[in-house]
């Protein structure tokens, strides 16, 4: 077997190549499809082809590409499959797991494993393959997630160091060491685990290329000359809220309590009524947050106020609502908030959860990093800290961060507090701050340049090393 060649193969059916060699080609519940291509497979193959680069030299690789399951032989290969959703959607049915799932998942489907095509099952089985489950679109995960894995490769007879599983949740590395140690596998007996965070690079390449967002890129000059010109007109913070969760409601409520909603710029859509009424007309439910919920007649006047756009930004007409409303980034999810950034002083990033047991860093995080922007996050414990594990600088120089690592009500609590603090500066106070914020935010835009530009992560130089 020709298992030392220095490029890489990834296995697909060339009849069909959207779903890679998974024979489960469904939509979910949720509408996506269970299985799909490894933007991860994809981001490496597309760096093995950059003839020349620094990155193509590190991988020290021939180009890599895409080749029909039927016509491999003898050589390594990567069998890479996108799983999107929650672990509830794409791991599927395995003896001695209870998930809890509902109704729209009920019966459970297929086990994952018995979704690959035979021929790379059984290379799989063999060593000849490395199979990648990229989840890093999410950052889900699932108490019984690692249980899942070991079970299932013990059914199938998978060697575990044949199988990757990379994701958006940064927390999963150590979550699955953890329960391995205290339920004794040993290291050499382990899958391999990795966070990734895919949006940094899609992030920069944004702000960098034709034909993209590259005409609202900004730096910490552009902001310095605006924020003189109009230093009377600067909000304190913009938070840019679209898809409807309910971290998101209680964090709106915050502004309106604590009556600093027009101090930023924000965007907001509104609560549907198929949520809070049932077919009889009666109230079904409240938006739960931890202990509390928030009733009918506080959501009700919430959505008084509701959808929230600025529709001073071009890019938040109302026209846009309908589109606005709609569950799918759309336009906005890659769109670089030049003019509102400008026009505020802080980004306070709603990211998509606010959980105890994950990290996910989506593209909302990387804007204002590009941007030169400085930034607080309203999203899972300990975000804070796994930027600076990925060598970002944060801002406890200037305000506190200790709220990062509480639990979610005191952790939008302690947020909040800094941002309320912050609402009492004046302009010549903000500006003064901004100005010595300087050597952060080029730090950090810095590093994020290099990282996509020059670099590779370490999880990728992993996959590549393993075939």
């Amino acid at each position: 077997m020709n298992l030392n060649s220095k490029k890489l193969l990834v296995a697909t059916d060339l009849e069909n190549p959207d779903f890679g060699v998974m024979t489960d080609r469904n939509k979910v519940s949720n509408g996506l499809y269970r299985f799909g291509n490894s933007p991860v497979a994809s981001k490496i193959m597309g760096i093995s082809n950059e003839h020349g680069s620094s990155r193509q030299q590190i991988l020290d690789m021939d180009p890599g590409k895409f080749v029909d399951y039927r016509t491999i032989s003898n050589e390594m290969y990567l069998i890479a499959t996108n799983v999107a959703s929650h672990p509830n959607q794409w791991t599927g049915h395995v003896d001695g797991i209870e998930k809890n799932l509902s109704s729209a998942d009920l019966p459970d489907r297929k086990n994952l494993f018995e979704c690959i095509i035979p021929e790379c099952m059984e290379h799989l089985r063999q060593g000849q393959a490395v199979i990648l489950l990229d989840q890093t679109h999410e950052g889900y995960n699932a108490p019984w997630l690692w249980e899942w894995f070991y079970l299932s490769l013990e059914r199938f007879k998978i060697p575990a160091k044949n199988v990757i599983y990379i994701t958006g949740d940064l927390m999963s590395p150590d979550l699955h060491d953890a329960w391995c140690e205290k339920t004794f596998v040993p290291t050499n007996e382990r899958i391999n685990v990795f966070g990734h965070c895919l949006f940094e690079e899609a992030v920069c390449h944004a702000s960098l290329r034709e034909n993209s967002w590259k005409h609202e890129h900004i730096t910490f000059e552009d902001h310095v000359q605006y924020k003189l010109n109009n230093l009377q007109h600067i909000k304190t913070f913009n938070c840019l809220q679209k898809r409807l969760r309910n971290h998101r409601l209680w964090l709106f409520k915050e502004f309106c309590d604590r009556n600093i909603l027009d101090r930023g710029i924000c965007t907001m859509n509104r609560v549907d009524e198929s949520m809070l009424l049932n077919p009889q007309g009666g109230f079904s439910g409240s938006m739960h947050f931890q202990n509390e919920a928030m009733g009918f007649d506080i959501i009700k006047n919430l959505n008084k106020m509701l959808p929230l756009m600025p529709e001073k930004y071009k890019n938040y007409q109302s026209n846009d609502i309908d589109m606005f409303s709609h569950e799918d980034s759309g336009k906005w999810q890659m769109m670089l908030n030049r003019d509102i950034l400008l026009d505020s002083w802080v980004s306070v990033i709603s990211e998509a959860g606010a959980d105890e047991y994950q990290c996910f860093c989506s593209e909302k995080i990387f804007k204002p990093i590009v941007q030169e922007h400085p930034f607080l996050v309203w999203g899972d414990k300990y975000t804070m800290a796994k930027l600076q594990e990925l060598g970002y600088q944060t801002f406890s120089n200037w305000w506190s961060e200790a709220w990062d690592s509480k639990d979610m009500r005191h952790r939008l609590n302690g947020m909040c507090d800094v941002i309320e603090d912050l609402t009492r500066l004046t302009d010549k106070e903000m500006l003064s701050m901004y100005i010595d914020m300087r050597d952060v935010l080029k730090h950090n835009s810095s590093l994020m340049n290099r990282k996509t530009q020059e670099q590779i992560d370490d999880e990728l130089k992993f996959i590549v090393g393993e075939l």
